[in-house]
């Protein structure tokens, strides 16, 4: 590394993806200076993600929050940075996170600005990339947790939770490795729901269908 000049080097580390920058940074102290810390390396892991940084904020500060977004979709206006989802109608709509997850533990966390009725506003996960017609929960290959406090879809059907409304952080934490899903109100877990172990890919979601209903993707993270 030390024959290597250091413009070189941040271009290489540049290509290096966000984990691996992170971990070789842990065990070498002259990587943590020249890729951990420089504005650069992070700027140009940015250009290769297709991340934009229109608030001037810490080129790392992008990469760490642009991993994870809502999925763009025609009819639905989402924020520039990809965190906040305005359903535009009283058309049933369905919105996906991504990136999806495919091992390990992960918790989606969202908030809704306003709630009109509890039972057509809902967060969930689905095995597949498809948008569903209607909401997630409505077949078999997706589960969703309304703001009524029911669970819906596949063996989860009908499964009781606790009811959620405006201003609550409402969360789902999957684990991958043991299709068991845990549900969170506020940091605090209120119920678990299975998933079949052929899920191997889940995305998350969130639901609804009023005019100007706001939900906002607060966090998603391995846990």
């Amino acid at each position: 590394m030390e024959i290597i000049p250091p413009e070189i080097l941040s271009v290489i580390c540049g290509y290096l993806s966000p984990l691996d920058v992170a971990n070789v940074s842990r065990a070498c102290h002259k990587f943590y200076q020249v890729a951990w810390k420089s504005e650069y390396v992070w700027h140009q892991i940015a250009l290769r993600l297709e991340l934009t940084n229109p608030m001037g904020k810490p080129w790392m500060t992008i990469v760490r929050d642009g991993r994870y977004r809502f999925l763009p979709r025609p009819e639905v206006p989402i924020s520039p940075d990809g965190k906040t989802v305005t359903f535009p109608s009283t058309t049933s709509y369905t919105v996906l996170v991504h990136p999806s997850i495919r091992s390990g533990v992960w918790r989606a966390t969202f908030q809704f600005d306003v709630l009109e009725n509890a039972m057509d506003i809902a967060i969930g996960w689905t095995s597949v990339k498809t948008l569903p017609g209607n909401y997630l929960g409505n077949d078999a290959t997706s589960i969703d947790w309304n703001a009524g406090g029911s669970v819906y879809g596949d063996s989860a059907s009908s499964h009781t939770c606790s009811r959620w409304t405006t201003g609550d952080e409402v969360a789902i934490e999957l684990d991958m490795n043991v299709h068991k899903a845990r549900l969170l109100k506020n940091g605090k877990p209120v119920g678990t729901v299975t998933f079949p172990d052929s899920w191997h890919e889940c995305w998350f979601g969130a639901c609804g269908h009023y005019k100007d209903l706001v939900c906002h993707l607060c966090s998603l993270r391995e846990i």
